[in-house]
């Protein structure tokens, strides 16, 4: 079984005030792939961090 798992963090970095997030592939209950991001522009809200995280750990799972 393919699996994404993810994480955002709205200003996850404290000093620049930039949102963060992580993702992670198993297939089975091997880890395939991993991620970890700064975002380059600051999110406007929370729901946003969260899209483009669920969005970037979709794509790698295709």
């Amino acid at each position: 079984m393919l699996e994404g798992f993810y994480n955002a963090n709205y200003v996850g970095d404290k000093i620049e005030g930039k949102s963060t997030s992580e993702a992670c592939q198993f297939l089975g209950s091997s880890p395939i792939s991993w991620a970890s991001k700064k975002y380059n522009s600051k999110a406007l809200s929370t729901i946003e961090v969260e899209y483009f995280s669920v969005v970037g750990c979709c794509s790698q799972l295709l």
